[in-house]
């Protein structure tokens, strides 16, 4: 999916949602992600296309598929 809603996140990261709500506030600041309201919800999407790059070399480093 291009863009998921904040519960989303946290089911599948199985992290609290102040955690995730917190990273993503960060994240949404510096133009990592993107937000959009939808009714009661606020689903994220990536901001910028290059940080996916950054995050499979993160991957890769640790061996994380």
């Amino acid at each position: 999916a291009d863009s998921a809603p904040v519960h989303a996140l946290v089911d599948r990261l199985a992290l609290p949602q102040a955690v995730v709500s917190n990273h993503l506030k960060k994240m949404l600041r510096v133009g990592l992600v993107g937000c959009q309201r939808r009714g009661k919800e606020v689903w994220y999407s990536v901001g910028d296309r290059r940080s996916l790059t950054i995050l499979n070399c993160m991957r890769a480093k640790k061996g994380i598929a």
